[in-house]
């Protein structure tokens, strides 16, 4: 990964981290302990160092514990942002058939 894209990586992980400890009232102590890892990964994760490289199994233990997807936590996703994408990737231009697709998608996870 560039520089570049590494410390907007880590900015976003930064911002979307101290927003969902901030919702479940969690000090980055709290979540450590929980999360069975040290107090200094996580003031790392939550400060954009150039330092923080987390693994995959410690985003998705931090990512339950606050109650968000990792995806969350890397991107701060939103539906609007999540159906952008799928229909960049489905590169559909018929307004009907995207909105068709979307109200599909969204009744298949309300379902699960």
């Amino acid at each position: 990964m560039e520089k570049e894209n590494f410390v907007i990586f880590n900015k976003n992980i930064a911002t979307n981290l101290e927003s969902a400890l901030h919702k479940k009232r969690l000090s980055k102590t709290e979540l450590a302990k929980q999360a069975r890892v040290t107090r200094r990964i996580i003031t790392t994760l939550a400060s954009s160092s150039d330092l923080a490289n987390p693994s995959v199994y410690t985003l998705s233990k931090v990512a339950s514990i606050l109650d968000v997807t990792i995806d969350q936590l890397i991107y701060g996703k939103n539906d609007s942002q999540e159906d952008h994408i799928i229909l960049k990737y489905l590169k559909l231009t018929d307004k009907k058939s995207k909105n068709m697709i979307i109200a599909s998608i969204k009744e298949a996870v309300k379902s699960t």
